[in-house]
């Protein structure tokens, strides 16, 4: 009886010692049409890694674009689409080495789920595209959506936007 007794007490602290869920209680902010949680502020590690995702392609690095890209990368952009990292840097390789393209960041913020401190982070981003051909350049602004899973770009969603007359004017003053 004394050894069931003593048993029965190491359960008791045992289970009281043992963690909480790794699930933090946060309120979050913002608007979510599906029932899941709303955002937080998230990493500066991930707007880092996407700072240096642009720096890398306005390099030509592409061998340091494929290392922080995920294995089941996907972009959407206006009217095409990479479905995996295979065709993505083929793409990428082909555009950089046939036009000069410069990516000039504007701003970016990461947030998160509320809730989960080890989930995606996902990158807000505006930058701005110089792309030259030859003699003639064109320049255009992009909100991107990046994902990140485990340090690596894993979703893009681009929505490209064209500057109007006056904004280019006033951008070559």
């Amino acid at each position: 009886m004394k050894n069931y007794l003593i048993a029965l007490i190491c359960l008791g602290l045992i289970t009281a010692c043992s963690p909480e869920s790794t699930k933090l209680e946060e309120t979050g902010v913002g608007y979510n049409r599906w029932d899941g949680p709303t955002a937080v502020i998230g990493d500066q590690s991930s707007v880092d890694l996407w700072m240096n995702c642009m720096e890398l392609h306005n390099d030509k690095d592409f061998a340091g674009i494929e290392a922080i890209t995920a294995e089941d990368f996907h972009l959407w952009a206006d009217g095409f689409e990479y479905a995996n990292k295979t065709a993505y840097m083929a793409g990428m390789e082909a555009w950089l080495t046939e036009t000069e393209v410069t990516w000039d960041p504007v701003w970016c913020i990461a947030v998160r789920n509320a809730g989960e401190p080890d989930g995606p982070q996902y990158v807000l981003s505006s930058h701005d595209i110089i792309q030259s051909y030859g003699d003639s350049s064109y320049t255009r602004n992009d909100m991107v959506l990046i994902q990140i899973n485990d340090d690596l770009i894993s979703r893009i969603w681009v929505h490209p936007r064209n500057f109007s007359p006056a904004e280019l004017a006033s951008m070559n003053e």
